[in-house]
């Protein structure tokens, strides 16, 4: 991208001098409404990886690699269905900076725990995007699942991908076990949707609206957002409580 330089190693005093020549994209602000509610975005990328590649996206190992922030849960589940079903050497990984700024994710080899992108050589998580769509100018969220061989985004939707994780890369798992965990059966789908969907909005999304207190939010908006969270924790844990154990595990949100 013109003017936008590229490089492996991430620098921050790098990234700030060049602050002037970025180009910024939407950020969480773009999804606050005018009562100062959060309002989530639906993903943008959202093709499918099968085993056998009827969808364009074959199954291999190697192939594809996850841009992850440990900031972010939705990112983290992508990492745990990776771990639990032994494809850590089958699906790379990068870990963003967890410090988002005004210009979005960025790559950052000198902070601990973070890396440069070796995969594409980018500053910003936004080149990436531009990569897979140079028109693109939405907002730019993680997990992102990228193709190394057809240099794009396959998905972005973290919901979609654990599911690809959970059953897609089966071939190349490390154990039996780890082959034969389905952690979003059939027989249970209907239930785990709408529990996914559930936890999204009155859970998840109401930490998110408490962490955003103070930043244009009204103080109706505030109110509801706290009586609703400490609603939904209770009713999580209500029902938590009240389920019996299982032998097998499933993918809730």
């Amino acid at each position: 991208m013109s003017g936008v330089p590229s490089i492996v190693e991430g620098d921050p005093n790098h990234l700030a001098a060049n602050a002037d020549h970025i180009e910024v994209q939407p950020s969480w602000k773009t999804n606050v409404s005018s009562s100062g509610e959060y309002v989530r975005a639906q993903s943008s990328f959202r093709h499918w990886i099968t085993a056998e590649g009827s969808s364009g996206f074959t199954a291999e190992p190697g192939r594809y690699h996850l841009y992850v922030s440990l900031a972010c849960p939705w990112a983290h589940r992508t990492l745990i269905l990776r771990k639990l079903k032994g494809l850590e050497d089958i699906i790379s990984v990068t870990v963003v900076d967890w410090l988002l700024e005004e210009h979005g994710w960025a790559f950052n080899g000198q902070r601990a725990g973070c890396a440069p992108d070796t995969v594409n050589s980018k500053v910003y998580l936004r080149e990436v995007y531009q990569l897979a769509d140079p028109a693109y100018n939405g907002r730019i969220t993680v997990p992102v699942l990228w193709d190394k061989k057809e240099r794009t985004i396959v998905n972005n939707e973290s919901s979609e991908i654990i599911r690809m994780l959970n059953t897609e890369f089966n071939a190349f798992c490390q154990t039996e076990e780890q082959r034969n965990l389905d952690l979003y059966p059939a027989d249970l789908r209907p239930e785990i949707d709408a529990l996914n969907e559930w936890v999204y909005r009155y859970v998840r999304e109401g930490v998110r609206e408490r962490f955003l207190s103070g930043k244009g939010r009204t103080e109706y908006s505030g109110a509801l957002t706290s009586a609703g969270l400490i609603s939904a924790i209770s009713t999580t844990a209500s029902t938590s409580a009240a389920l019996p154990p299982r032998k097998s595990r499933t993918m809730g949100a």
